[in-house]
């Protein structure tokens, strides 16, 4: 990713100028705004640490980590162990954050998973990168999600917690 290489040689302007190159592209496929989750929807690499180059590209290059504002080093974001402890042989139900849609989730064991948002509903296999799960279903070949607790959140409300993917965020809490 060109904004990324940029971003390690110090043209901090010539990234800009690439950012502002992609926002059409970004608007088109209401992928949201440039961050590190949507280069890890785009950029799979076989080994992590490629992708973490990547990243620090991007951070020199003033891309976020995360959309939405949310801090990729906030002490409410969860580490790929909790992550795993939260959704895997659990169900979860919540809402869309930004549609309001219900949402409901079930992760088996070996990470499989069904899951339903609105009208849609998906099957799929859930893996980690970092602390990141990322997701492959019938709809996506390929989505990263990080998982947060909500500090103002009820189970009563289902949104004790929040995950944000690239261009949208849910609340949920664990049901079973």
């Amino acid at each position: 990713m060109r904004t990324a290489a940029y971003g390690h040689l110090g043209r901090v302007a010539d990234a800009a100028a690439a950012r502002e190159k992609l926002k059409p592209y970004l608007i088109d496929t209401g992928d949201g705004e440039l961050s590190g989750l949507l280069a890890m929807k785009d950029l799979p690499f076989k080994n992590y640490a490629d992708l973490d180059r990547v990243f620090e590209g991007l951070r020199k290059a003033g891309v976020p980590e995360l959309p939405f504002g949310f801090d990729a080093k906030s002490k409410d974001r969860l580490t790929a162990a909790e992550i795993r402890a939260l959704f895997y042989g659990h169900e979860i139900q919540g809402r869309g954050a930004i549609s309001g849609d219900p949402y409901w989730r079930a992760t088996a064991a070996d990470g499989s998973y069904r899951a339903t948002l609105g009208a849609r509903s998906v099957t799929g296999v859930s893996w980690f990168e970092g602390d990141v799960m990322c997701n492959a279903n019938q709809l996506s070949p390929r989505g990263c999600r990080a998982v947060f607790r909500n500090p103002a959140g009820t189970f009563e409300a289902k949104n004790e917690y929040l995950i944000f993917r690239h261009r949208d965020r849910f609340e949920f809490s664990v049901v079973k």
